[in-house]
C-alpha cells in the first residue's frame, strides 16, 4: 500500500518513532518484534477477507510518514472501524469450527514451580475447570475499569474517572491478577494508563445493539476549539489553561485535573450562545438528552440557563464565584492575555444567553504496563528477577506453558502509544499463538 502511494517506510523507522514517542520506555525486543511483524499481519488479514482503504493515515504522533492501515467499507462486514477487523477474524474462527464459551476466569492452575495446567472459571453461577492441552494463552484486556486496581498504582485515578469501553467493555484485570498469583512478573505499572476526554456524557461510546454487526458510535459533545470554553471546578473557579486539553498529549491538562484537591471533582465547561453555536452544541440536544444515542448526553451532566446564576445552581457551584470568574475572563479580551493560566488567544466573551454547561469526564483509556512476556509471548517468572543481572527478556526464565498477548501485557510501546494499538496486539498474539501451538501435549 505504501509503495503504491509512493511512501517510503522501514520497520526500523517505526521502531525508532514509537520508541521515542513512548519516552524510551518500550521493551526494545517487544517493540521490534511488533514492528517487524506488521507487514505480514496486514497481508494475513487481507487473505482472510479484510479490504483495506487505498490510503494510509497521514504522518502524526511521531510517525515520520503515514503508515497506519484502516479497513475500507466492504460487503464482508459492516463499517470501516476496528470492529471490522474483529468480525473478519470471528467469521474465520467460525469457519474453522472454533467454539466460544463466555465465562469469567477466576484462577490459573499451576502446581508449585511446574507448568500451567489450565484455568478455573465460572459461568451462569457455576464453577468449572478447563484443562490445557498444550498451554494457556491470556488474550485479555487490562484493568482500566477496575478502580481499586487503578488506585493501587496511582491514587488519583479514583471513581471520578470513567473508563474506555464502558458500558460495553469492562476490563477488570482478572488475567493480570491471576497470572501474578502464579508468579508472573509485571512491567512499567508506574505509568498506569493514558486518558481521554468526554463532555456531557457518562460513557465512552455508544453501541446499540452491541453486536459484531453493529458499528460503535461516539459519545459526548464536540469541542473543536478550546479557546471558546472555560472550565470551572467545584468552587466555580477556573483551574487550567483550557487549550491544553487539545494539545496532544494532553498531560498538563490531565495533571491539573487529577491533582485537584476537591472530591468528587465537579468540573464543567461553560460557553455562551455564540460559542455553543460555533461548537455545534444545540439547545435541542440539551433539552432532549438520550444516553443511548450519540452524543449520549446524560441529564445530570448538562445544563442550560438564561443567567449565570441559574446555571451555577444547576451545576452545583457557588453563583457569586462563577459570575465573578466569567467577568474576570471577559476582561482578558481587553489585554488579550490570560493573567491566571496563560491561555493563548483568541479570547471569546461569555455574555450572551442562554449559557450552556457540560460536565467534564476523564476516562482511563489504555494501560501501557502489564505482564512481562518475551518475544514468543511466554510470561516471565517474577522470582527469577532475584538474580538481578541485565539480560535480554528472551533469556529470562518463563512460567512454563503460560503465554500472553494484548493489553494485559506491558512493554510493547512504552508510556505512550500512537493510535492503532490493534496492530501491536495482533502481531504479538499471532506470535504467541504459534508458539503455544508448537508446545508438546501435556
Amino acid at each position: 500500500m505504501q509503495e503504491r502511494l509512493g511512501v517510503e517506510d522501514h520497520a526500523e523507522w517505526q521502531f525508532e518513532d514509537q520508541l521515542e514517542y513512548g519516552y524510551g520506555r518500550a521493551v526494545p525486543e517487544l517493540l521490534r518484534s511488533a514492528t517487524e511483524g506488521g507487514a505480514d499481519t496486514v497481508k494475513w488479514l487481507e487473505d482472510l477477507g479484510l479490504v483495506w482503504q487505498d490510503t494510509v493515515r497521514t504522518a502524526d504522533e511521531n510517525n515520520r510518514v503515514g503508515r497506519a492501515h484502516r479497513p475500507a467499507e466492504s460487503e464482508n462486514y459492516i463499517g470501516s472501524k476496528g470492529i471490522s477487523i474483529w468480525l473478519v477474524l470471528y467469521e474465520e474462527a467460525q469457519r474453522q469450527g472454533v467454539t466460544f464459551q463466555m465465562a469469567k476466569m477466576t484462577k490459573i492452575i499451576r502446581e508449585a514451580d511446574g507448568p500451567v495446567l489450565g484455568v478455573e472459571a465460572e459461568a451462569d453461577g457455576a464453577a468449572f475447570t478447563i484443562r490445557a492441552r498444550k498451554a494457556v494463552l491470556l488474550g485479555s484486556g487490562g484493568w482500566k475499569s477496575n478502580v481499586r486496581m487503578r488506585m493501587a498504582w496511582d491514587p488519583r485515578l479514583d471513581a471520578d474517572l470513567g473508563a474506555g469501553g464502558l458500558p460495553y467493555v469492562d476490563t477488570t484485570g482478572e488475567a493480570v491478577l491471576a497470572a501474578m498469583n502464579v508468579g508472573a512478573g509485571i512491567t512499567d505499572m508506574s505509568y498506569v494508563c493514558e486518558l481521554r476526554i468526554r463532555w456531557g456524557t457518562a460513557i465512552y461510546q455508544t453501541w446499540e445493539p452491541p453486536t459484531l454487526e453493529t458499528v460503535p458510535g461516539g459519545s459526548g459533545l464536540p469541542v473543536s476549539d478550546y479557546h471558546r470554553i472555560i472550565i470551572v471546578k467545584n468552587d466555580g473557579r477556573r483551574f487550567v489553561n483550557e487549550v491544553a486539553a487539545s494539545t496532544y498529549p494532553e498531560e498538563p491538562f490531565f495533571d491539573a485535573y487529577l491533582n485537584l484537591k476537591e472530591r468528587p471533582r465537579n468540573c464543567w465547561g461553560i460557553v455562551d450562545k455564540d460559542s455553543a453555536a460555533a461548537l455545534s452544541w444545540s439547545r435541542e440536544a440539551f433539552d432532549n438528552p438520550d444516553p443511548t444515542v450519540t452524543p449520549a448526553l446524560s441529564p445530570d451532566r448538562i445544563a442550560v440557563a438564561d443567567t449565570l446564576e441559574e446555571l451555577a445552581e444547576k451545576i452545583g457551584v457557588p453563583a457569586e464565584n462563577l459570575v465573578a470568574e466569567v467577568e474576570r475572563y471577559n476582561g482578558f479580551l481587553d489585554t488579550n492575555k490570560d493573567a491566571d493560566f496563560n491561555k493563548p488567544g483568541p479570547f471569546f466573551r461569555i455574555d450572551k444567553p442562554p449559557f450552556f454547561a457540560a460536565k467534564l469526564l476523564i476516562l482511563a483509556h489504555d494501560q501501557q504496563g502489564g505482564l512481562r512476556a518475551n518475544t514468543n509471548g511466554q510470561v516471565l517468572d517474577l522470582n527469577a528477577q532475584v538474580d538481578g543481572d541485565a539480560i535480554s527478556i528472551d533469556e529470562e526464565p518463563v512460567i512454563p506453558r503460560l503465554y500472553a498477548a494484548g493489553e494485559c501485557v506491558g512493554g510493547y510501546v512504552g508510556a505512550r502509544r500512537a493510535h492503532g494499538k490493534i496492530s501491536f496486539y495482533m502481531v504479538a498474539a499471532r506470535i504467541a499463538g504459534r508458539a503455544a501451538a508448537a508446545e508438546e501435549a501435556l
